[in-house]
């Protein structure tokens, strides 16, 4: 089974070009580091409540990315809530998301297409090799939507960032997600890193003064 991470960064990429999809960046950015929250959550490293987010074990995931970010959890004197977290490891995103790749890469679930442009700039793109894992993710999420049972956590997990990083629109039309939006909002409550996550990203956005055209 893939990484919570790794789903999502899956999700996030486009099929064929490799590139991310077309959506704000901090929203790309701020799900990763929510996947990599839940991940150590639904391992058990670590919890979360209404106003901070604490160390459950410290015993190493044997992942290393995972276990780098428990050490620095682990490391803080400090108590924070997981918003704090969620912003904190967003700001190294870029660096997550190009070892993560590099992971699905060693799996023969991406391959690596290295391009330069006059020969000074470098750019590097993760095209899917099958998309079958892709597909399975987008088949849990649009399951978790259509049946009312209670689903698994990490299926709520993945719904949730999905969500927050704007990528649903390219799994269900419009019309579908009108028709699930309840049981969407319903979801999205069950998960406390995943609202930390939308809250988020919702105040970074906020932030950010809007462009004004210049005047003529």
């Amino acid at each position: 089974m893939l990484s919570i991470p790794e789903e999502i960064l899956l999700l996030t990429l486009d099929d064929e070009k490799g590139t991310p999809v077309d959506v704000p960046a901090i929203q790309i950015d701020c799900a990763i580091a929510g996947a990599i929250l839940m991940d150590l959550a639904l391992r058990c490293r670590i919890d979360t409540g209404l106003d901070e987010l604490f160390t459950v074990s410290t015993e190493p995931t044997g992942d290393p990315l995972l276990d780098e970010v428990l050490e620095c959890i682990v490391a803080d004197q400090e108590q924070h809530d997981a918003a704090y977290w969620v912003q904190v490891l967003s700001h190294r995103s870029g660096e997550y998301r190009d070892r993560i790749a590099e992971r699905l890469v060693e799996a023969k679930i991406l391959k690596r297409v290295e391009e330069r442009l006059l020969w000074f700039f470098g750019s590097r793109r993760y095209p899917q090799i099958d998309g079958g894992e892709e597909r399975e993710v987008k088949r849990r999420i649009v399951n978790v939507l259509l049946d009312d049972g209670l689903p698994d956590p990490r299926d709520i997990v993945i719904l949730t960032l999905a969500d927050t990083c704007g990528v649903l629109d390219r799994i269900l039309s419009t019309r579908e997600l009108k028709n699930v939006e309840g049981r969407l909002r319903q979801l999205e409550r069950m998960d406390l890193i995943g609202q930390a996550v939308t809250r988020t990203v919702y105040d970074i956005r906020s932030s950010i003064p809007p462009l004004v055209a210049p005047i003529m």
